[in-house]
């Protein structure tokens, strides 16, 4: 991945029951084309390392409302 191209967000997120849940998340957003994702289900954050060539910051919040969790603003 271009370093020039790759962009890095954290999001707090609501609606995680378990571990199983961040690992939902997880699986969710690493599908997509140039993400990385790390979710610390303690503190509910997703870090999220992505390519902004390939997708933005609307595609990754669908992804993780989508899966019924939601985005603390």
């Amino acid at each position: 991945m271009n370093t020039a191209t790759r962009k890095q967000i954290e999001f707090a997120i609501t609606g995680m029951a378990c571990t199983a849940c961040a690992s939902r998340i997880e699986k969710n957003l690493n599908k997509l084309p140039g993400v990385e994702t790390a979710i610390n289900f303690t503190s509910e954050k997703a870090r999220v390392h992505y390519d902004d060539r390939w997708i933005g910051t609307d595609a990754l919040i669908q992804t993780i409302e989508k899966a019924d969790f939601q985005i603390v603003p």
